[in-house]
């Protein structure tokens, strides 16, 4: 759902198309992170568990904290503006 969604993403030819893509890509983050985190809970047993899901946290607000940095210094540079701004 997420890699078909960002594929729809950059060949958008209105902003309405482009909204509803980025909120597909938005469920399908959702889904991923939901996943992830039940995979974490039902792989661990319970005296690992809070540190499995400290670590998965900290992975996960790093991550997003740097997706977001490196995708606005690519839309600075003009990098992004093919894909995600209709023609």
């Amino acid at each position: 759902m997420f890699a078909g969604a960002a594929a729809v993403a950059t060949t958008v030819q209105s902003p309405g198309q482009l909204i509803a893509a980025q909120g597909v890509l938005g469920i399908g983050a959702a889904l991923v992170m939901s996943a992830t985190l039940s995979t974490i809970t039902s792989t661990f047993p319970p005296e690992r568990r809070f540190r499995a899901v400290g670590t998965w946290a900290g992975v996960s607000g790093a991550s997003a904290m740097l997706g977001l940095l490196a995708s606005g210094l690519a839309v600075v540079a003009g990098f992004l503006r093919l894909g995600t701004h209709p023609p």
